[in-house]
């Protein structure tokens, strides 16, 4: 079964199977109608494809394992920005390989300009 809705110039569709409860199904929809303006700056082709990942991440909350979750779109929201632990050990380890790289590029840089120095004394 198709279940769509008009958003714009474009459809949001919905497939389900005829066992499915059609209520549920609406209600499901109306929920997905409702995330896509919360991510997608215009409600145009192009709008919706540039974001395309956070409209299916938005869309993964709000469907697990083809069963509608009880969730709002402010919750929805909030679990889509969310940080997880290994996110954040990542960034900071990223962000201490920058630091290291950098003292390593200055101390290589003074070693240079130290070897320079040297170099135009000697001759």
């Amino acid at each position: 079964r198709y279940v769509y809705q008009p958003i714009e110039l474009l459809y949001l569709l919905v497939v389900t199977n005829k066992q499915s409860n059609i209520l549920e199904d609406l209600e499901t929809l109306r929920l997905l109608s409702k995330l896509v303006p919360e991510y997608a700056p215009s409600l145009y082709e192009e709008g919706v494809c540039k974001m395309a990942f956070e409209l299916i991440f938005a869309f993964d909350e709000a469907i697990s394992l083809g069963h509608k979750e009880n969730v709002t779109v402010a919750q929805v929201k909030q679990y889509c920005e969310m940080e997880s632990h290994e996110e954040r050990l990542h960034k900071l380890l990223m962000q201490s390989k920058i630091n290291e790289t950098k003292d390593v590029m200055k101390r290589k840089a003074s070693e240079i300009d130290k070897s320079k120095i040297e170099k135009n004394r000697g001759e």
